[in-house]
């Protein structure tokens, strides 16, 4: 998975530019208060690093290009810094506080190739230059003390990265996984809405074929009726034309025995 995706590295580069920023103010006040004179060589190179920093990222710039530049610019500027000042002490401090800032990006490729390119620019500037940028009287076994500090602390943030990049990936599979179930919820719940609409159609249609049947009943039924009375109207009708015949047959049987007589 593409760290784009997984990991928003706009935010970070942002917070990392005025986390810069924050640093650069900060040293700023501390020269008003204090008026002293190195303070505003600091103040100086800090506002470079800061405006350099949010140059990078509001450039079009591919943000993996970024997140290696980004957390590298305090220490070149604090390198400059030592060169000029003639050194300070808390130089590898501040290079270990570059190294947290590229941890923050969750990759520990930035981490590695930054540390690298850290310890290239220690190696340049005092084994080949002979530039005492820790400031004088600074031996070697000192000066590899401090490297030593410095990659441990990165060596950590490694594996501290790796790990919490892992989780991250874990976190964006699980949402993902929940998005994909999500979605399918979704598609059950309009073919649910379908079916139901389906059966209301259903349940309305048969209604209405209860309703036409109840009306064809009822017409039957009064067919029915009206044939039965019909019937009966045509049973009164023989009744009583048995009952003339039977009295026409007694007035000629009666007619019959006066003439006898």
């Amino acid at each position: 998975m593409e760290n784009e995706i997984k990991y928003d590295l706009n935010k970070v580069n942002k917070f990392n530019a005025v986390l810069i920023t924050m640093i650069a103010l900060f040293s700023i006040v501390n020269y008003y208060l204090t008026k002293q004179e190195h303070l505003l060589l600091v103040s100086s190179v800090m506002i470079f690093a800061s405006v350099f920093a949010f140059v990078m990222y509001k450039t079009k710039i591919n943000n993996k290009i970024k997140m290696y530049v980004i957390p590298i610019i305090p220490a070149i500027t604090c390198t400059y810094y030592g060169i000029v000042a003639g050194g300070y002490n808390s130089y590898i401090l501040t290079l270990i506080c570059c190294v947290l800032i590229a941890g923050l990006y969750l990759n520990p490729k930035v981490v590695i190739v930054d540390t690298v390119i850290i310890d290239i620019l220690i190696i340049l500037l005092y084994w080949v230059f002979s530039i005492e940028f820790l400031g004088e009287g600074i031996s070697s076994q000192d000066l590899i003390e401090h490297v030593t500090k410095l990659n441990v602390s990165s060596i950590i943030l490694v594996f501290l990265t790796k790990w919490a990049s892992e989780y991250v990936d874990l976190a964006i599979k699980k949402q993902k996984e929940s998005s994909e179930t999500l979605e399918k919820l979704k598609e059950t719940f309009i073919h649910i809405d379908q079916s139901t609409n389906e059966l209301h159609e259903s349940v309305e249609q048969a209604t209405n074929n209860m309703d036409m049947t109840k009306e064809s009943s009822e017409t039957v039924t009064s067919a029915v009726e009206e044939i039965s009375r019909g019937i009966e109207e045509q049973a009164r009708n023989i009744s009583n034309i048995t009952e003339l015949v039977n009295f026409a047959g007694q007035s000629v049987i009666k007619t019959s025995e006066l003439s006898k007589n």
